[in-house]
């Protein structure tokens, strides 16, 4: 079932752990609640790679387009998720990633690219996409060199 959606907002974590000089990109919450959708289509807990299929289901995104010229489709991930389940993510852990890396390049606006990288850091994400056949640091230097939000 999914959490109402106060419980899954980047921008009420931020609210409740009094990082104030940081602002969040709605894209950000509308991918998570996105990726709550899919996982309670799946009858699945939400992991890295329904983050990841929300992400890719936004048109016209920067991480879209990242993936794609990578050569991962959409297809490839959805069929994944309807695989065996990852882990459950920890959305907390996650959006405190997100704050580290927007901090990491002097950011105060969290964007995707930052969602982005902080789950690049999980793992199990990482062997998923060295089984696509991607190399997760290479998507890490191409995720750090695109701004979707400005600085």
């Amino acid at each position: 079932m999914m959490p109402a959606i106060i419980d899954v907002s980047l921008a009420l974590y931020l609210k409740e752990k009094r990082l104030y000089s940081y602002k969040s990109s709605p894209r950000i919450d509308r991918i998570i609640i996105d990726a709550y959708r899919l996982a309670e289509d799946y009858d699945r807990d939400v992991n890295a790679l329904f983050i990841i299929w929300a992400m890719m289901r936004i048109q016209g995104s920067i991480m879209r387009h990242l993936l794609l010229e990578f050569g991962l489709t959409e297809e490839q991930v959805r069929s994944e998720c309807a695989g065996p389940n990852l882990h459950m993510i920890d959305l907390d852990r996650v959006f405190a990633a997100v704050v580290a890396q927007a901090q990491s390049q002097g950011d105060i606006t969290l964007g995707t690219e930052h969602l982005f990288l902080a789950l690049l850091t999980d793992s199990l994400l990482q062997c998923q996409f060295t089984v696509w056949g991607l190399d997760p640091h290479q998507l890490r230097s191409a995720a750090l060199s695109i701004r979707e939000t400005d600085r």
